[in-house]
């Protein structure tokens, strides 16, 4: 059975600079498991790694090692888990065609467990997309974009219960898929595949200090420039990327940018600690602390790991 294998971790514990390391060493190509570095322009607020300067044909060949689902749409489109679903098996199908191990790296949960699991086998927790959370409290707009979208939830759903519409609605922008079909069991790819998971994990307050780190160095690298250019052609969920909106409130005079940037900090913090929740559950990642380990370190660890584990 050929084996895929998956990087995971919360945001910055240092995965990317890790992979690209074991990609080399274990002849793997990588898949990025990220909601947002799939839009193109966003590149300083999403942490991608350094870019090539040619950005075709895809997949994207950075520091020697291809990488897929990565600059592949623009800012203007939607995204969501059924599309990430739907590219990631064609790209690990790709990969194993070559002869290579397809590395899924990435920290978003609720993406790596649908393809894993199942789209409807993986809970779906807001907190993991805590900006596809629907605050409005306009019933009326909302049931009528819920009757457009999911008319067969609309029927069973009153149009004065705002709770349910909602959350109908954020099933929705989550998956792609409607609500009225959460019944229908979706397989993953875990029957057809060696699953190996892998997770870097540093202590949570050294985490949080790196965390506040990279967005210090996000905004030394442009950040707020790069979000200037791109703010006019910005769909719904790309606008709500974190560190993003942020940025955005600020140009429009929301917050200042202290604010702003405090802002970006306290909600990565929390996404965090929702990322640690969500793998924390699975008993299944076999997990290495890098605090005090280089990334040399780190990769040739992760492949003693994998080679045993491939083994079983």
């Amino acid at each position: 059975m050929n084996s895929v294998i998956f990087l995971l971790g919360p945001t910055g514990v240092g995965k990317s600079e890790v992979s690209i390391l074991l990609a080399k060493e274990i002849g793997a190509e990588i898949i990025s498991a990220d909601s947002m570095q799939v839009y193109r322009g966003m590149d300083i607020g999403t942490a991608k790694p350094p870019l090539p300067a040619t950005r075709y044909p895809l997949p994207l060949i950075i520091n020697g090692v291809a990488h897929y689902l990565i600059d592949i749409i623009e800012p203007t489109e939607e995204f969501n888990v059924a599309r990430f679903i739907e590219l990631a098996e064609e790209a690990i199908e790709q990969i194993h065609k070559k002869g290579k191990i397809p590395l899924v790296v990435g920290g978003s949960a609720l993406y790596i467990y649908s393809l894993i699991k199942g789209i409807f086998r993986t809970p779906l927790d807001l907190r993991a997309n805590p900006e596809l959370k629907i605050e409005s409290d306009d019933r009326n707009a909302l049931y009528k974009k819920l009757v457009e979208i999911d008319p067969q939830a609309a029927a069973k759903i009153h149009p004065h219960n705002l709770r349910r519409t909602r959350r109908a609605l954020e099933v929705y922008y989550q998956t792609g898929i409607p609500f009225s079909q959460l019944n229908q069991q979706r397989e993953g790819i875990e029957k057809r595949y060696k699953i190996i998971k892998i997770g870097l994990i540093f202590p949570r307050p050294e985490l949080y200090q790196r965390v506040e780190g990279r967005v210090e160095k996000m905004f030394k690298q442009g950040l707020v420039e790069e979000v200037k250019r791109i703010k006019g052609k910005m769909g719904k969920t790309a606008a709500q990327a974190l560190g993003y909106k942020e940025i955005i409130s600020y140009l429009d005079g929301r917050y200042s940018l202290d604010e702003a940037k405090d802002l970006i900090k306290r909600n990565t913090r929390h996404f965090v600690k929702h990322q640690l929740t969500w793998f924390r559950r699975d008993k299944e990642i076999n997990w290495i602390d890098v605090k005090g380990k280089d990334k040399n370190e780190i990769a040739e660890e992760i492949r003693g790991k994998i080679d045993r584990l491939i083994k079983l």
